[in-house]
C-alpha cells in the first residue's frame, strides 16, 4: 500500500494560498524542491477522500503526486494561481505524468462564488469543466457589471458552443448545489480556510 503524506506548501501568495499535496513517501524530496518549502501535517484518512468518479482532474490517474486545488472563482488570488503557478504545474509536472491535479470548489466569498462554482459544474455535465473554468477566469478583464450574473455565465457557455438551454436549466434548478456544499464542508474539515488552497 502506498504511503501518503499531506503537505502544505506556503508559496508566493502566502497570505491567501497554501498547497495540499498527496505523495508517495519516497517522492517527498522531489516535490519539496519543485513546490518550495513543505510543512508536513498528519493526513489521517485524507487518502480515502480523493479520487472518486465525481472528481474533476487532469493528469495521470496513477501519478505519484496528487495536488488538490480548492478555488473560489471570485477571489483574485485564485485567478493569479490559475494564470501563474497552476498553469506552470499543468504544463510541466502534469504533462510529465508525475502530478495529478484535482479541482474542488470552496466558495467562501458568498452567493456569487457559489453561482460560479455551480455554473462550472453545469458546464461539466457537457464535458466542458476545464474550458468553462478557463473561460470564467479569462473573462474577468472583459466583463462589465457582475461577472457572475446569469446572463454572463450563460454567455461564457455560448462562447464555448455549449447547449445553453441545458446549461441554463441546470443552473436554474441548482442540480449540483449539494456536491458543492459537500466539497466546501470537506474542505473545512481538512483545515482549508482560504483560496486558492491547493
Amino acid at each position: 500500500m502506498t504511503k501518503i503524506i499531506l503537505i502544505t506548501i506556503a508559496g508566493l501568495l502566502l497570505t491567501a494560498c497554501s498547497t495540499t499535496v498527496l505523495l508517495e513517501e519516497s517522492k517527498t524530496a522531489d516535490v519539496a524542491e519543485v513546490l518550495e518549502t513543505p510543512i508536513i501535517k498528519k493526513g489521517s484518512d485524507f487518502q480515502n477522500k480523493i479520487g472518486n468518479d465525481e472528481e474533476h482532474f487532469i493528469g495521470n490517474a496513477e501519478a505519484p503526486v496528487t495536488i488538490i486545488v480548492y478555488e473560489d472563482f471570485q477571489w483574485p488570488y485564485c485567478r493569479n494561481f490559475f494564470l501563474g503557478p497552476g498553469r506552470q504545474i499543468k504544463n510541466t509536472l502534469v504533462k510529465e505524468g508525475t502530478v495529478k491535479l484535482i479541482y474542488r470548489h470552496f466558495p467562501f466569498l458568498g452567493p456569487e462564488s457559489l453561482m460560479a462554482a455551480h455554473a462550472i459544474e453545469c458546464a461539466s455535465d457537457q464535458g466542458m469543466f476545464l474550458k468553462y473554468r478557463e473561460g470564467l477566469y479569462l473573462s474577468w478583464d472583459k466583463q462589465e457589471g457582475s461577472l457572475y450574473a446569469p446572463a454572463h455565465l450563460s454567455a461564457i457557455a455560448e462562447n464555448l458552443d455549449m447547449d445553453t438551454n441545458e446549461f441554463n436549466e441546470c443552473n436554474y434548478h441548482q442540480i449540483h448545489i449539494n456536491k458543492i456544499k459537500s466539497m466546501y464542508d470537506e474542505a473545512h474539515q481538512l483545515g482549508v480556510n482560504s483560496t486558492p488552497t491547493t
